[in-house]
């Protein structure tokens, strides 16, 4: 993610992760991961397996990280 730091205004991860078609329940791996990523530069991290959205964190700074 660093390369792309000085060619981009705004850095999204899109996440395919967690419980498929289940509301409000988060895998075990799945906060730490999406910190992970805003720890390595993503201003904005969206998970998207379980079509379903689960609830936004404001994280370091105000990057988010919608379920």
């Amino acid at each position: 993610m660093e390369k792309l730091r000085g060619e981009v205004d705004v850095l999204i991860v899109a996440l395919h992760k967690g419980i498929g078609h289940t509301p409000a329940a988060l895998a075990m791996y799945e906060r730490p991961l999406a910190k992970a990523a805003i720890d390595a530069g993503a201003d904005i991290v969206v998970g998207h397996h379980a079509h379903i959205l689960r609830g936004i964190e404001l994280y370091k700074a105000g990057r988010f990280i919608m379920g």
